[in-house]
């Protein structure tokens, strides 16, 4: 009779072994990937721009050559010209000949250049300064006297509050605050009158003493730290390798529905010497509340409330006198409000006029608003269209300008390659300043006229395009 009982086991031990994994590539595997980088540096040649101004309008970069080799090149931006900076290999000897040591013409160590008058130019080279006119070579006894360009103030981020940054005395130095026990003083700098405007928070909570000042000094928010629930879970070790009895575990974990830690904003009267409660209606359970901003004539001060589960976040504005919260932007979704990262939920408040700038999703791409902070009303969509604003590059306030970066702009090309964009708040259309179809990064001129663009795709190498803002 057959022995069944051994062919099952067998069958047995043949689906319990565990199936064979993918390739996870063995250490050459990833040596060799690692390697790639280094292995093929020498062989591409004029892949990027570093750019040095030396003027408004003038850079200077070294092109590389491939194996190590470059080549200095003068750009004028304003004339549309690029030239070889100099004759190397004519320098290269000169060089030589001044020193007693050879130099290669591709290899030249040059850290800065200037341009002089026709063909001059000042050049350092390690710690040297030359001077070279394509035929003579002159060693400097002092650097030329130089001031680099300084770079245009290109940021997307909101100017300092009206009434500064956050810190313990006021605006008009009259008032200063301080911590005493955990509570909050106002102490008069003239008289050192002391008056305690809040006492020491319960359960391990505590006041900053770095408040926000309005900028009239009448009133100020500090924040207080309110810790949440501390929920813990335990883990047993059972069989831990430098001891016969089991450990025990603590690992912090809040669960659905505890109290997050947060911080919560309080406002205070300096006039009566009071604090003044805040109708907390409109920011239920938050997962944060930040970016607390005055207005300039200390009527009110907003913050962006982040609901916990992400499913509204709000601007609420204070007011100063009484404060009543009213919401000046309301970005709901009943899946998610996708407000981390470049470009999402991005906020900009105008201190010299009653209008932000807001990233939203509401109309299924990630656009640019321009948002009426009296009335809460939409003014314009700045962007639309099936492509979306990536991320916030600068904001001109004075000419009411915003640059920024799209993906999915130019139709029929890769959705995913970036292109700087720049639209003006109060004229229709988005400017997209480049065309070509590829993955673009920018450099900016000092004063913001010029932008150097390199764009590449996987089977593209880098091409480096130079083009008016």
């Amino acid at each position: 009779m057959p022995d069944y009982r051994s062919a099952l086991a067998a069958l047995a031990l043949v689906l319990t072994q565990p199936a064979a994994l993918p390739a996870q590539g063995t250490k050459a595997d990833y040596e060799r990937a690692f390697a790639l980088r280094e292995r093929y540096a020498d062989e591409l040649a004029h892949d990027c721009v570093e750019p040095h101004w030396v003027s408004p309008t003038v850079f200077w970069f070294a092109s590389n050559l491939g194996d190590g080799g470059c080549e200095f090149v003068l750009v004028d931006a304003e004339r549309g010209e690029r030239r070889v900076a100099f004759d190397h290999a004519k320098l290269a000897a000169a060089l030589a000949e001044a020193t007693g040591e050879p130099h290669d013409a591709e290899r030249l160590e040059i850290s800065a250049l200037l341009q002089g008058k026709g063909e001059s130019v000042s050049l350092r080279i390690g710690e040297a300064w030359w001077n070279w006119d394509g035929v003579a070579l002159k060693k400097l006894e002092h650097a030329p006297p130089y001031e680099e360009p300084k770079p245009a103030d290109r940021t997307a981020l909101e100017p300092t509050p009206p009434g500064g940054e956050p810190r313990p005395r006021s605006p008009d130095g009259k008032w200063r605050i301080e911590r005493r026990l955990g509570a909050l003083v106002l102490v008069e700098e003239e008289t050192g009158e002391t008056t305690t405007l809040a006492p020491a928070p319960e359960r391990d909570g505590s006041l900053a003493g770095r408040v926000a000042w309005a900028p009239d000094s009448l009133h100020f928010v500090a924040w207080e730290n309110v810790p949440g629930d501390g929920r813990s879970f335990h883990l047993v070790e059972s069989s831990p390798t430098d001891q016969l009895q089991p450990k025990l575990h603590e690992q912090p974990y809040d669960k659905p529905g505890d109290n997050l830690p947060w911080r919560r904003p309080r406002l205070f009267s300096v006039a009566e010497k009071r604090e003044v409660a805040i109708d907390n209606a409109l920011w239920p359970n938050p997962w944060s509340v930040d970016r607390l901003r005055w207005k300039p004539d200390g009527s009110a001060f907003s913050f962006l409330y982040n609901q916990r589960g992400h499913q509204t976040v709000r601007l609420v504005e204070v007011a100063a006198a009484t404060g009543a919260a009213r919401t000046v932007i309301d970005e709901t979704s009943p899946t998610f409000v996708h407000y981390s990262g470049e470009g999402k939920c991005w906020l900009y408040r105008f201190d010299n006029s009653a209008e932000a700038l807001w990233t939203s999703e509401r109309d299924g791409f990630n656009h640019l608003y321009l948002i009426d902070t009296v009335t809460g009303a939409i003014n314009r969509q700045l962007t639309r269209g099936p492509w979306v604003v990536r991320a916030i590059d600068h904001v001109d306030a004075a000419k009411r300008e915003v640059w920024f970066r799209a993906g999915g702009v130019h139709a029929g090309q890769d959705p995913y390659h970036v292109h700087p964009c720049r639209v003006g708040l109060d004229e229709p259309g988005v400017a997209t300043l480049t065309e070509a179809d590829g993955d673009h990064t920018v450099q900016w001129s000092p004063d913001g006229r010029w932008l150097i663009a390199t764009h590449s795709r996987v089977d593209l190498p880098p091409v480096t395009e130079l083009r008016r803002s």
